[in-house]
């Protein structure tokens, strides 16, 4: 009987050549696959359409929650699915959210007039289609605050670019650069305005949506890591003080370990007690040296990718990060390697100062087993002589009553001269005495190195045997 098959399904899987389903051609997918896969497409770069005004508000967490944030942009009318990035409109703003590690952007991009270039500093906070005080409600704290206008018009000479860049700005303390292959002008000025943001504007003749949203991102990514990278500073200079004065102790203590009248325990409690700190300090900021480190290498990373070409007379945005940003960076890594440095030098004290106590235990020991050996020497003289004198006791009691035998054998008629006979028998009883006493202690010390073997051997049989592997 042939087994019933299924009705055909409405949506057949895909085939290759030969017909067969091509998932079928697969083995079975590593759990993490797919999540890896779509990682690249998670938070896809923005298209912008010129002109724009592109505002982002970067929040540090400090034990906020995806959720929270999550319901907060609910409140503006809109379902938020479960996850770390979302985008949506509201009337004619773009309103983007990402959750990252340590911090949360929200980027909000609206159309803007492009006359607002005619303006000398203009006031670009509008978010009129938010709702009032939604802005000052977002969870977590401001790290970083950025407004990028985008304005798209017909090329003119840089000079004349740039005074109007520097009209637009309101001051002369500005940066900028060419783009790539002259597709675009970009200038900064870094400033943190009364409303909080710095400003960025570009420029250019031929901006395409894509190319626009591009340059935005590497352009306010750039800020937001250096903003990020910059967290370690502030620990950086306070550690500095603090690494100081250990270094002066730990200098101190190295000085006193050659010092014998110092107590070597003493000092070891004192070393240990700085490498306690300085491990505590370790543990306590080398999450944030090493993510200094890693956002520095992305803010540097985008700024290349930039391309920037110079402008004269205008310092580019890559020269000004690296003139203001990398000795901050460099103050951070430098601050880590002292420390690590610091507690390799503690390492290397404590081994020392452990070192000069096992000499000195080892020392005490030596003395200790010279006196010992020195006592048993003198054990041994005197058991030889307590020896000597048993002998001689043992004889003399036993020549007395050889003595008695012998006049006792006089009285029965035997022809003995009594006191010949005694001083005939001294030297065979003191020679057979010794010889008994010898066969004695040899007997007892057999028997205590047959205990002691027994006892090894006990303990011997109560270890498991070996498998010989």
């Amino acid at each position: 009987m042939s087994e019933p098959t299924s009705p055909p399904s409405p949506n057949p899987a895909p085939t290759g050549r030969t017909g067969a389903p091509i998932a079928q051609r697969l083995p079975a997918d590593h759990p993490l696959r797919r999540a890896l896969h779509e990682e690249i497409h998670a938070r896809p770069t923005e298209s912008i359409p010129a002109p724009a005004l592109v505002t982002q508000l970067v929040m540090l967490h400090e034990g906020t929650t995806a959720a929270a944030e999550r319901a907060h942009l609910e409140a503006l009318g809109v379902q938020v699915e479960p996850g770390l990035f979302t985008r949506f409109d509201v009337g004619a703003t773009r309103v983007r959210w990402e959750r990252h590690s340590e911090f949360s952007r929200y980027t909000f991009i609206e159309p803007i007039d492009a006359r607002v270039l005619d303006a000398a500093s203009p006031n670009l906070t509008r978010f009129k289609d938010l709702p009032e005080n939604w802005m000052s409600a977002m969870p977590g704290r401001t790290i970083a605050g950025m407004q990028l206008v985008v304005i798209e018009e017909p090329e003119t000479p840089v000079s004349e670019w740039v005074d109007r860049g520097l009209h637009w700005f309101g001051h002369p303390n500005v940066v900028g650069s060419v783009l790539g292959s002259q597709y675009a002008r970009v200038m900064a000025d870094y400033r943190l305005r009364k409303d909080g943001f710095i400003r960025f504007l570009v420029t250019g003749p031929r901006l395409p949506a894509a190319r626009i949203g591009r340059v935005a991102a590497r352009l306010i990514e750039s800020e937001v890591y250096r903003m990020m990278a910059l967290l370690g500073f502030p620990i950086a200079r306070q550690l500095g003080a603090t690494l100081a004065r250990h270094e002066a102790e730990l200098a101190e203590l190295t000085r006193r370990i050659d010092d014998a009248q110092h107590d070597d325990q003493s000092l070891l409690g004192e070393l240990n007690h700085l490498a306690a700190n300085i491990e505590s300090a370790i543990a306590t900021q080398s999450f944030r040296f090493s993510a200094t480190a890693a956002y520095a290498a992305l803010m540097n990373s985008r700024i290349n990718e930039l391309r920037e070409s110079p402008i004269h007379g205008l310092q580019s945005l890559g020269q000004f990060l690296d003139r203001r940003v990398t000795p901050a960076i460099a103050t951070v890594g430098a601050t880590e390697r002292r420390l690590n440095g610091l507690a390799e030098r503690i390492s290397r004290a404590g081994s020392l100062l452990r070192t000069k106590v096992d000499i000195v235990h080892e020392q005490q020991n030596q003395s200790l087993l010279e006196r010992l050996t020195t006592g048993q020497r003198m054990q041994v003289k005197l058991q030889q002589t307590v020896e000597g004198l048993s002998v001689a006791a043992i004889s003399y009691y036993v020549v007395g009553l050889l003595g008695y035998a012998f006049k006792a054998l006089q009285r029965v008629g035997a022809p003995i001269n009594v006191d010949v006979a005694v001083g005939l028998s001294i030297i065979p009883t003191v020679v057979l005495m010794a010889y008994f006493i010898r066969r004695v202690k040899d007997r007892v010390i057999d028997k205590a190195f047959q205990g002691e073997a027994r006892k090894a051997g006990m303990l011997s049989s109560s270890q498991p045997p070996s498998t010989g592997k």
